[in-house]
């Protein structure tokens, strides 16, 4: 049986992909015997780039009380700081509201350039 966060990965994976945008699970969950290299400990569990704007973006998946690690914030530190995107997703709702508001401010970026 799947779980709650897998299936939710899934489904964010499917709808990115049918919007077009290059989009994959980066899976780094330790192994025993297998040492995780130092610059890919934190990264999240999905990897995107908008296909607009060619941005980096990445989503967290958590569920339940499941909080930020020291590495995850480290490394949502350091995608925003070469103005890449990183959320914490919780739901396929969240999600979705997501997606939208981006919409809408590309939207209004593109009227914006298209009004300079």
């Amino acid at each position: 049986m799947e779980s709650q966060t897998t299936i939710l990965t899934r489904r964010i994976l499917l709808y990115l992909r049918a919007l077009g945008h290059p989009a994959w699970r980066q899976n780094t969950v330790g192994v025993r015997g297998r040492t995780i290299e130092k610059e890919s400990r934190g990264i999240a569990d999905i990897v995107w780039i908008e296909k607009s704007t060619g941005r980096h973006c990445e989503i967290e998946i958590k569920q339940g009380k499941d909080e930020l690690n020291q590495a995850q914030i480290d490394h949502r530190s350091a995608v925003l700081k070469a103005n890449g995107a990183h959320w914490e997703i919780r739901s396929f709702r969240e999600f979705e509201s997501l997606i939208k508001d981006l919409t809408t401010q590309q939207q209004f970026a593109i009227l914006k350039r298209q009004n300079d």
